[in-house]
């Protein structure tokens, strides 16, 4: 399994991401690995779409996300969502953007629990 957000396989507008770096993978024991590394990863994990467009940029230590998200949509620099992890759980100020650029939600995480959510329309 890859990491990123649970949509990443099909992100955005449908256009698929085909490119990982590095890649990873989830062990039995729930942490990444880059393959071929038998420590969880610690570090940039970035991915690409299909037609070469950034997908998105996150951190991780230990094995889990940690530090910022962000995620595009396929189209160039078309902001999608953006975040902060901590020890692998969502925590802090999350946005989400809608095809058009304008903000579709916001919403305050603390260890992994969504809260303040705020819709756009």
């Amino acid at each position: 399994m890859v990491a990123g957000c649970a949509s990443a396989e099909f992100a955005a507008n449908k256009q698929k991401v085909t490119r990982y770096e590095p890649k990873l993978e989830k062990k039995a024991n729930g942490l990444y690995y880059a393959a071929g590394q038998d420590k969880p990863h610690t570090g940039t994990h970035t991915a690409w779409y299909a037609n070469g467009e950034l997908a998105w940029v996150g951190h991780m230590k230990g094995g889990v996300r940690h530090g910022e998200y962000t995620q595009w949509r396929a189209v160039k620099d078309l902001l999608h969502v953006k975040g902060q992890y901590k020890d692998g759980e969502r925590d802090g100020d999350w946005g989400q953007w809608y095809f058009n650029g304008h903000k579709e939600m916001t919403s305050t995480y603390t260890k992994g629990k969504a809260g303040n959510i705020v819709y756009y329309s």
